[in-house]
């Protein structure tokens, strides 16, 4: 007998065994994200965005479920004109006698993780009286100061505002003129500055899908791993991609305290500060619809 005709079957046994092996590991994936991860500890839905008419906000009409680990479960509808709302549409042409109020602001005007009647601009709304004004709210996950200035010329203002509020966090002025981190940013408007003045203003770039933007959007498994769990997985698709200087950082060497001083104003902040401010000035005056911030 050759040792050929004794190590083939062998190796035919172990072709199959590994198969199975994978088949199964295949089968259990499935299993975990067709029922496990639907319906014992559901994975949160994610909200689609899109580019429409120049402006970065989540696709139309939807409805979904927000989770974070145990801790947050949360409603949240996308009305007909993609902002997240308890009003299913926003009106252009405003009755004679109503108050309109527009919120401006980054995710935390959005409300992904709250439901929609507890988000700001709802209860402003309440307090006012749904009757006699309307709040309407525009927000997008990283949006900065100067997008709020876009939101402002292509759809804020259409909409005849009596008040217009602007939620700024203190990365918003950075963000303004900085790259900053986020699948969107490159869709927002940003403003160049050089030599201690703004020298243009950059055009928000459209927005398309990454290739793997399906396959995130429908696996369950990375829903759930990624968004309800909050696991980063930046470093490997720094390390797959090579995006990221992955050198570790020198370590400190000196036992000398060291002085705690309040950090230093970027001046680039105070100039994109007076200009955005000013061109919203300008935007709302210029419409003539007595609009005041």
């Amino acid at each position: 007998m050759s040792m050929l005709s004794v190590v083939a079957p062998l190796v035919r046994k172990l072709l199959l065994l590994s198969i199975i092996a994978v088949v199964s590991a295949a089968v259990a994936l499935a299993s975990l994200g067709l029922v496990v991860l639907r319906f014992i500890i559901p994975a949160p839905d994610l909200p689609r965005v899109a580019f429409t008419d120049g402006v970065l906000k989540n696709a139309p009409n939807q409805d979904g479920v927000d989770r974070v680990k145990n801790e947050i479960k949360a409603h949240y509808h996308v009305n007909a004109d993609g902002w997240m709302s308890s009003h299913d549409d926003y009106v252009e042409v405003k009755p004679p006698g109503e108050y309109r109020v527009a919120v401006i602001g980054d995710s935390y005007i959005e409300g992904l993780h709250i439901e929609p009647d507890e988000n700001m601009a709802e209860l402003i709304e309440q307090r006012l009286g749904a009757t006699k004004a309307e709040v309407y709210r525009l927000g997008i996950s990283g949006a900065s100061l100067a997008q709020y200035l876009h939101f402002l010329r292509e759809e804020v203002l259409d909409y005849q505002p009596d008040l217009v509020v602007i939620f700024m966090v203190p990365n918003d002025l950075q963000e303004s003129y900085r790259p900053a981190q986020g699948s969107y940013t490159g869709s927002y408007m940003k403003i160049n500055i050089d030599g201690g003045e703004v020298t243009g203003e950059v055009a928000p770039k459209p927005y398309t899908d990454p290739w793997y933007a399906g396959i995130t959007a429908t696996s369950a498994t990375w829903r759930y791993l990624r968004h309800r769990e909050k696991n980063d997985f930046q470093a490997v698709k720094d390390i797959i991609l090579g995006a990221r200087d992955l050198r570790l950082p020198e370590r400190e060497t000196t036992t000398v305290p060291v002085a705690i001083t309040a950090p230093k104003t970027d001046p680039r902040n105070i100039v994109a500060a007076r200009y955005l401010f000013g061109k919203i000035q300008e935007e709302v005056e210029g419409r003539g619809s007595g609009c005041c911030w």
